[in-house]
């Protein structure tokens, strides 16, 4: 890692989240539709606090320049509140499935930065005075409000026996620091031959956008920070292609392949906010994503299940569209289309598979034990042209999950009077494997290390 931290650099980072929802469900008395309404409330807190004094000492490469910067340190609190409701109408006939729905959510975000740097003169600073042992450059306290409307109908048609088409619509629109709309037509269609063959086609427009939390003020530490944020992030705009044939060995063992395509204007991705884990969102604009999927599944008569996925897939992205930072100006190449700028996404893994088998055991099967293995060929080391010295991929990676519990009987509410239990454990070897590097663009980070979750459930 070319980014050198002294010893003993503490910094903390603590995270708070709060959610709680009530769900209204009404049944239709001929049991063929259902109304839900659910009203949801969520509050999350990030609290960055650097280790200034340590963080300053710090030194990375000038990746835009010659000789080295310093490292800015971090001081961050973001709060956001958030209040949402979701409703939906759902209702089946002989040839129908429809359903019409609304998400609504008003969001309240109070947050502030300030930064520790070297030199008196600034953060971006090569030289300069340093009689004390950081300068601080606090941002001025945001307060900001946003809100995201959504609303769609959707329908599954069968035509006959064989055939079936689904359709739909849906309406966008987004408000904050930026704001944005959009309608998204969705088509899909399906076809069995009355045998063990299945075809299926779907197309799809998709709107995404950046939550308030994602537009504050903040920074790449390679360009210095800006004290006067420019919130010109955009709405993520997707278009989606999907085919695919599956094919039925028996009611239990299928087989599917599908090949798709994703193209995408002003992609919302992240880089890291200086040297920390806290994520910096800036637009892509634009990317692509073409790839083929393998999957087996079957559960076989003892209720045990497994599965085999393979992906092999090309994403792609290039030039910035829009962020609240500046960037190395090398990012965007004068006078060059962003086509031929197209280069392998930081995220972009060309070989991803999965397998997993789950035992079922213990009176009524309830007990489970499931382990999976996961495969990655590497990432790039080079993104953006951050660093044109750069080039090739990290080392590919396999990790293994683990599962293990007992579940409840749905619909089965003063009959089954155990507990429900549930242990995950992720990353089970502890494998802490290179994600990305430092580049001119991203910072170096390193795969999480074993984790652990234990979930305690109950019905009534």
């Amino acid at each position: 890692d070319p980014i050198f931290t002294p010893a003993g650099t503490d910094d903390v980072q603590r995270e708070y989240d709060r959610f709680s929802n009530l769900n209204f469900t009404l049944q239709s008395r001929d049991g063929n539709g259902v109304v839900e309404i659910t009203p949801w409330w969520r509050s999350t807190r990030i609290n960055y606090d650097g280790d200034l004094p340590n963080d300053v000492l710090g030194i990375q490469p000038n990746f835009g320049g010659s000789g080295v910067l310093h490292n800015v340190g971090l001081l961050s609190n973001t709060y956001a509140a958030y209040v949402g409701v979701r409703a939906s109408d759902f209702r089946a006939t002989e040839n129908h499935a429809w359903k019409i729905g609304v998400d609504v959510n008003r969001e309240n975000l109070l947050a502030g930065q300030a930064f520790g740097c070297y030199y008196a003169q600034g953060c971006g600073a090569t030289t300069g005075t340093h009689e004390q042992p950081y300068y601080l450059f606090a941002s001025a306290e945001q307060a900001q409000a946003g809100s995201q409307i959504g609303i769609y109908g959707q329908d599954n048609w069968r035509l006959s026996k064989n055939v079936e088409f689904d359709y739909g619509l849906r309406y966008d629109h987004s408000t904050g620091y930026t704001s944005g709309w959009m309608f998204s037509p969705r088509l899909g269609l399906k076809i069995w031959d009355g045998g063990k063959n299945t075809f299926h086609a779907f197309y799809g427009r998709f709107y995404a956008a950046p939550l308030l939390e994602d537009v504050r003020q903040d920074c790449v530490v390679l360009s210095g920070c800006t004290g006067v944020p420019v919130y010109d992030l955009k709405p993520e705009r997707d278009s989606y292609y999907e085919t695919g044939w599956q094919y039925a060995f028996n009611p239990s063992f299928t087989a599917s392949f599908n090949i798709f395509r994703r193209t995408a204007v002003n992609i919302l991705d992240t880089t890291e906010l200086l040297n920390t884990p806290l994520f910096a969102v800036f637009n892509n604009a634009i990317g692509i994503d073409n790839g083929a999927e393998l999957r087996l599944q079957d559960r076989t008569l003892n209720g045990d299940s497994w599965f085999l996925s393979a992906t092999y897939s090309g994403s792609y992205a290039a030039c910035i569209s829009g962020a609240t930072f500046l960037f190395p100006p090398n990012v965007n190449a004068a006078g060059v289309p962003c086509v031929a700028q197209l280069s392998p996404e930081d995220h972009d893994a060309t070989v991803v598979s999965s397998a997993a088998y789950t035992w079922r055991y213990g009176a009524g099967r309830r007990w489970f034990t499931t382990l999976q293995g996961n495969y990655s060929s590497g990432f790039p080391v080079a993104f953006q042209n951050a660093n044109i010295n750069l080039s090739g991929r990290l080392p590919a990676h396999t990790t293994f999950d683990l599962a293990a519990g007992r579940t409840l009987v749905p619909g089965r509410s003063g009959q089954d009077t155990g507990l429900s239990l549930q242990l995950i454990v992720q990353n089970l070897l502890n494998h802490q494997y290179p994600i990305k590097v430092a580049n001119g663009f991203n910072t170096t980070q390193i795969a999480n290390g074993r984790t652990f979750l234990l979930q305690i459930g109950a019905p009534f």
